[in-house]
């Protein structure tokens, strides 16, 4: 709050380090920003890593997102991207909240902070560890894509660069949990599928696919 309001190199400095003091005990984090209104970033917890103070967040998703929350119990999101101006271009998604006047959930908004994952660390991570027998790794493929089939994580190395389609695609993520035997990619397949339940009050509209081929040959 003194950063945002005070505007002081010192409250700047000062929120900066209470912010790297959380990125300490968060390793799936690449950094936090703190941002005024005009969507400037005032602060950051690893300064020393990404140059992202003084950049303009103003018409980011998840800063556009926080604007729009009426109290402290909401929160913004922008899913899995690259951004010019945070983490050095890596893959991100970003969550976002409101910082309100005197620490009030219902005060004045005064302020935005970006929390800003570590994607690969995290999406790609589960994508990696979800359990295929070392005989069936050549002919299966784990992913996460949005409501639109864009990949997000891939066992395949295709992050957002392909999107799946699958047929009756609009069913199937209708589903919590199913699967079907189906043509894809010219071949027929098993597509098992799962709905993301999403982070906390938050849904996402992901969903996890598994596509193992049934001619192995």
């Amino acid at each position: 709050m003194d950063a945002l309001t005070r505007k002081t190199p010192q409250a700047c400095e000062q929120a900066g380090q209470r912010l790297g003091v959380i990125l300490d005990s968060y390793t799936v984090y690449f950094d936090i920003v703190l941002c005024d209104l005009a969507g400037r970033v005032v602060a950051n917890g690893r300064q020393a890593k990404f140059r992202s103070m003084g950049t303009c967040q103003q018409k980011t998703e998840w800063f556009q997102a926080a604007v729009k929350t009426a109290d402290g119990t909401q929160f913004g999101f922008q899913s899995v991207h690259c951004s010019d101006t945070l983490a050095n271009r890596q893959h991100i998604l970003v969550y976002s909240c409101g910082v309100r006047e005197n620490g009030d959930a219902r005060g004045e908004l005064i302020g935005v902070p970006g929390i800003i994952f570590n994607w690969e660390a995290l999406g790609q991570t589960i994508v990696d560890r979800t359990f295929t027998g070392d005989k069936e790794k050549s002919f299966t493929r784990v992913c996460i894509v949005d409501a639109d089939g864009l990949v997000l994580a891939d066992s395949a190395g295709k992050m957002i660069r392909e999107r799946i389609e699958v047929p009756d695609q609009a069913t199937l993520f209708a589903t919590k949990k199913h699967h079907v035997a189906a043509q894809f990619n010219g071949e027929q397949a098993i597509i098992a599928h799962a709905f993301s339940p999403g982070f906390e009050t938050y849904s996402t509209g992901w969903h996890s696919l598994i596509i193992q081929r049934l001619n192995q040959g």
